[in-house]
């Protein structure tokens, strides 16, 4: 299972254990049952917020790398198009800088 297939697994999960279906069964339970559930249902949410932020956390990362590499990559296109090197320099370049925000895009999309 992929991280993204684990969170939208506990996403479906905790969306179920907070219907109105469950929460009415659990309130005519006994206290120590509806306790625990509510302790369980927290503990769901909270392991969606830690996965996320896993997932934000890694992607951010990803990200301060390849900003670097596009920011190195405009500066090296704008050189050349200012310099008016050849045609296929400037349009390798061109490729890099589109290669690098594909991937950014990607990342978050």
């Amino acid at each position: 299972m992929t991280n993204d297939e684990l969170l939208k697994s506990l996403r479906e999960l905790e969306v179920q254990l907070r219907s109105s279906r469950v929460q009415f069964f659990f309130q005519n339970q006994p206290p120590e049952a509806g306790e625990r559930f509510v302790t369980m249902r927290q503990e769901v949410s909270a392991l969606i917020g830690q996965l996320v932020n896993a997932q934000l956390g890694k992607i951010a990362d990803q990200l301060d790398s390849l900003s670097n590499d596009l920011n190195l990559g405009i500066q090296n296109l704008q050189k050349r198009i200012e310099a008016f090197d050849t045609a296929n320099d400037i349009l390798n370049d061109l490729a890099k800088v589109i290669r690098v925000a594909v991937r950014i895009v990607d990342l978050v999309a």
